[in-house]
C-alpha cells in the first residue's frame, strides 16, 4: 500500500500542471446478501453495501475511534453505570463502546429499515438492548418528511398539508424511553448522533442531566440544525445552566480539536462559522463534561492530547519513508 501511494504522489506531481489529479477510490466488496462484514473493536458487524460507514471504517481508522476512548475513560471511574446510545444504527457504536467497556447499552434506532440489522449485530453483545422508535423533545406526534431513509433516516418537520411524502411521526421524550427500558444505576455515558435532534433530545433531558450527570458525546451538525430552524449555539447555555462546564470538541472524521469551556460563546461562534465556510466540514462531535467529572475531563484531555501527538509521529514516519 505505501509503494502504491508513492506511485499515486509520483504521477499527481507528474499531472498536476495539467490540472489534473489521482485520487484513489475505495472499492465496495463483494456481498450477495448486500452486506459487509467490517470489524469495529472486538466485534464483527454487518453493514448495509448502501451504507457509507463501512467506507468511513475502512479509509480511516481514527472514524469515530473516540468514543472508545472515552467509554475507556468514563467506564473506569463509573464501572456500575449504564451507557445510552441515541442514533445507534446498526451497532457499530455500541460495538465500540462495548469493546472497551462491559457496561448496559441502551441502543435507540428509529429508521426500522436499519433496526433488524442492529439487532443482528448486538446479539453476541451482553446486556445491549434496542428500541425502535425516534426521540424528540418532548412526546408527541410529529409531521416529518424523511430524508436518506433506510440508511441515516433524517427527520425535517413540515406542514402536512405542503408535501405529498410528508407522514405523522410519533416521537419520543428520553425520559418516557426510559420508562419503558427500565434500566439499573446511573447513566455516565449518553451519545446522541441523530441528524440535527441531537439538541432537542439532550434539552427533553433535563432530569437525567441533573441527576446522573452523564458524559455527553453528541453531533453539532450546522447542515441539519439549520434544516430544523435550530438556533444551535443555545445548547452551550443550556448545558451551562445543567452543570456542564467543559466541552472537548472533534472534528467529523474523529480527530481531537480542543477544548473549549462551555461559557466561551466566542470561541464556540468562531468553530461554528468556521465549519460553515469550509466544504466538507459540517458537523463537529462535542463531548460534554459536568462540573462534578472535572477530573475525568482532564484525564481524558492529556489522553486525547497523547494520542494526536503519536498520530503525528506516525505520519512524520510514513512521509519519510
Amino acid at each position: 500500500m505505501t509503494f502504491l501511494n508513492h506511485l499515486r504522489r509520483s504521477a499527481n506531481r507528474a499531472i498536476q500542471p495539467l490540472g489534473f489529479e489521482l485520487v484513489r477510490c475505495e472499492r465496495t466488496p463483494r456481498s450477495n446478501s448486500g452486506l459487509i462484514s467490517v470489524k469495529i473493536g472486538d466485534y464483527e458487524v454487518s453493514i448495509q453495501s448502501n451504507n457509507s460507514l463501512w467506507r468511513e471504517y475502512q479509509k480511516n481508522p481514527e472514524y469515530t475511534a473516540q468514543l472508545g476512548r472515552i467509554a475507556a475513560s468514563v467506564f473506569e471511574s463509573y464501572p456500575d453505570a449504564y451507557a445510552i446510545d441515541i442514533g445507534a444504527n446498526i451497532g457499530d457504536t455500541a460495538a465500540l463502546i462495548k469493546s472497551q467497556a462491559k457496561v448496559p447499552i441502551i441502543c435507540v434506532e428509529g429508521d426500522s429499515a436499519v433496526f433488524p440489522i442492529l439487532e443482528k449485530n448486538i446479539s453476541p453483545m451482553k446486556d445491549v438492548s434496542a428500541f425502535c422508535c425516534f426521540l424528540g423533545e418532548r412526546t408527541e406526534d410529529v409531521h416529518v418528511t424523511v430524508e436518506k431513509d433506510g440508511w441515516d433516516a433524517t427527520l425535517i418537520p413540515t406542514n402536512i398539508d405542503s408535501s405529498k411524502s410528508a407522514r405523522t411521526m410519533p416521537l419520543l421524550s428520553l425520559p418516557d424511553l426510559l420508562l419503558r427500558a427500565k434500566p439499573r444505576g446511573a447513566c455516565k455515558l449518553l451519545k446522541v448522533d441523530i441528524e440535527g435532534f441531537d439538541l432537542r433530545v439532550i434539552r427533553g433531558a433535563t432530569t437525567l442531566l441533573r441527576s446522573d450527570h452523564p458524559v455527553i458525546l453528541f453531533e453539532f451538525n450546522h447542515q441539519n440544525l439549520t434544516k430544523l430552524d435550530e438556533n444551535g449555539l443555545a445548547i452551550f447555555a443550556y448545558l451551562a445552566d445543567q452543570g456542564y462546564e467543559r466541552l472537548h470538541i472533534y472534528d467529523a472524521q474523529g480527530f481531537f480539536i480542543t477544548q473549549c469551556p462551555t461559557s466561551d460563546s466566542e470561541t464556540l461562534c468562531d468553530l461554528d462559522n468556521y465549519a460553515r465556510c469550509v466544504q466538507g466540514l459540517f458537523y463537529y462531535d462535542i463531548c460534554a463534561f459536568h462540573s462534578s467529572d472535572s477530573a475525568l475531563a482532564d484525564r481524558l484531555l492529556e489522553s486525547e492530547r497523547s494520542h494526536r501527538r503519536g498520530l503525528i509521529r506516525a505520519r512524520l514516519e510514513a512521509e519519510s519513508f
